[in-house]
């Protein structure tokens, strides 16, 4: 087994790998875009109450996210890396939180550490830190919550029941009630299986009434601006996402995460629930932390799965409690279930060393010589040394290859969409093109019938979306308390719109944008043609 007995190596290896190249592709649409820009904005408005995207004020989330991309921006800058850096930074606490939750429920340093390495190589978590969403903030704070009840219940040290609601209350103002789903079901299945009795003292009623003002105060501060803003967020954003996302583009059948959540799990979620129904076959010493675990994670894809809307990262709250199964029953399967782990381990390493190696020769993708061949040599070298150095069932074998995926994971990822920008569906090259054509950013950049929230932010400006007869470009602008938004949006659908488009077309002569298979009416083609040039780009064209 490793020699160190804290993860503190395991922390310092995600996160130097984490922030190497972490702003070496681009912001990818439409998500990460759109709340990297949200951000920015902001960032530079300094207003911290109303978020804004493109100039609209935009209430699908609670705050918390945009706050620490905005401190990101303030630290680093407003780039990629200003607002990734705090996603690394989620990561080593989630690696840290895995690690403190293994050792209060088993009180066994090594199984511990092994659920820490093993939670780091796990392609999904690995990939949420990835992109910029809200889902790996979230999964802090409800992971968070959860060591800290815990604590609490195991230690009886009151500042961690303050620390609990605290997390709480943070997740709340992350994604709201989703946070309730991991941290909840762990709770509940807790008192169960122990048979505790629910009791409220005078701190659980003051950190209680705390977590409720902290929770709370975005939502209440909002609605005293918007007094309809509660029925909006409640109505279209919980509860029309959760019975019919169709709209959205997000609806899935019921059996979506069931199949996949075993495929972004390899091989921990089918080893952990394998092993658990083995060891519950064998009748062997009934554990409630596996119990407690078990039920957490499957409580939380049940739930999702009946969810209309499903995006991947939605089940991201179940892989810590999968991480610590697995690093339990890790220590306690027969040498046959270990070596056909360190097998399959050993090939998942083998294929993604491979995938990259056949990279420059795959169509359509692009793979840097000298990036791909120090990537193979790397991985493959110490691939080679973990199969030449242990037995394939042993301990330093299985949790030295799992350490090696997630270097892989996260270093071809950085390789891969940095060299593929189309792929990835990244705009960072085409608003390279356009501030090549603007230099001192001086004229205004009109998008045509497309979100694109990544030109305002890679020019630090605002640019004028222009919507014509688009359904999903609808804009939420019941919440707009004046015309202001209008200076980034152009609705040509409603009366004066085109008039007012065309006048701004003539006098501010801006950098137009619009996709290769879209055709704009007689009268904007007929006022672009007298001041501006064509350039094609890829897949859009561009009058400047």
């Amino acid at each position: 087994m490793f020699k160190l007995r804290t993860p503190v190596w395991l922390l310092a290896l995600a996160i130097l790998i984490l922030l190497s190249g972490l702003g070496s592709w681009g912001l990818t649409e439409s998500s990460e875009a759109r709340y990297a820009e949200i951000g920015r904005e902001m960032y530079r408005s300094g207003d911290y109450l109303h978020p804004t995207n493109l100039g609209i004020r935009h209430y699908h989330k609670p705050p918390m996210t945009y706050y620490l991309t905005s401190l990101g921006y303030a630290l680093f800058g407003v780039n990629e890396f200003g607002a990734r850096f705090f996603l690394a930074v989620a990561f080593g606490l989630q690696l840290l939180l895995v690690y403190k939750l293994a050792q209060l429920l088993y009180n066994n340093r090594r199984m511990a550490l092994a659920s820490a390495v093993i939670y780091f190589s796990m392609p999904l978590a690995l990939l949420s830190v990835r992109f910029l969403t809200t889902d790996a903030f979230l999964n802090t704070f409800a992971l968070a919550g959860v060591y800290f009840f815990v604590h609490h219940r195991l230690r009886g040290k009151t500042w961690s029941l303050y620390a609990f609601y605290l997390a709480w209350g943070l997740g709340f103002l992350t994604k709201g009630p989703a946070v309730l789903i991991p941290v909840g079901t762990f709770i509940l299945t807790w008192k169960l299986v122990r048979r505790e009795r629910i009791t409220i003292g005078l701190h659980t009623f003051l950190a209680g009434l705390l977590c409720i003002l902290l929770s709370g105060s975005w939502y209440l501060l909002v609605s005293l601006d918007n007094p309809n803003f509660l029925n909006y967020f409640l109505g279209e954003q919980i509860l029309a996402r959760a019975v019919s996302a169709s709209d959205m583009h997000r609806a899935q059948p019921f059996w979506y995460y069931l199949l996949l959540a075993p495929a972004v799990g390899l091989p921990w979620l089918p080893f952990g629930f394998v092993a658990w129904f083995w060891k519950k076959r064998a009748k062997t010493v009934r554990e409630p932390a596996l119990r407690m675990l078990a039920f957490t994670a499957i409580s939380v894809l049940i739930f999702y799965s009946f969810i209309s809307s499903k995006l991947i990262f939605y089940i991201l709250p179940m892989f810590p409690f999968v991480a610590i199964m697995a690093g339990h029953c890790l220590f306690n399967v027969p040498q046959k279930g270990l070596r056909a782990l360190g097998w399959l381990l050993t090939g998942l390493s083998g294929l993604i060393t491979l995938g990259m190696a056949a990279l420059p020769f795959i169509p359509d993708l692009n793979g840097p010589a000298a990036g791909v061949v120090g990537f193979v040599a790397l991985a493959g070298g110490a691939l080679v040394f973990l199969v030449r150095k242990f037995p394939t069932a042993h301990l330093n074998r299985i949790l030295g290859t799992s350490v090696l995926i997630g270097v892989q994971v996260l270093l071809g990822f950085s390789l891969f969409s940095s060299a593929n920008p189309h792929t990835v569906h990244t705009y960072r090259e085409l608003t390279s093109k356009i501030n090549k054509l603007d230099p001192d950013r001086n004229r205004m950049v009109m998008v045509y019938n497309f979100w694109a929230p990544s030109f305002a932010f890679y020019r630090d400006q605002p640019i004028i979306t222009v919507k014509e007869g688009v359904k999903r470009l609808e804009p939420e602008i019941q919440f707009e308390v004046d015309t202001t938004y209008q200076a980034q949006l152009i609705d040509t659908d409603l009366p004066g719109e085109e008039a007012r488009l065309l006048e701004t077309i003539r006098q501010e002569k801006p950098i137009f944008i619009l996709m290769s298979h879209d055709s704009i009416p007689d009268a904007i083609l007929q006022a672009l043609s007298g001041e501006h040039s064509l350039e094609m780009y890829d897949q859009y064209q561009i009058y400047y």
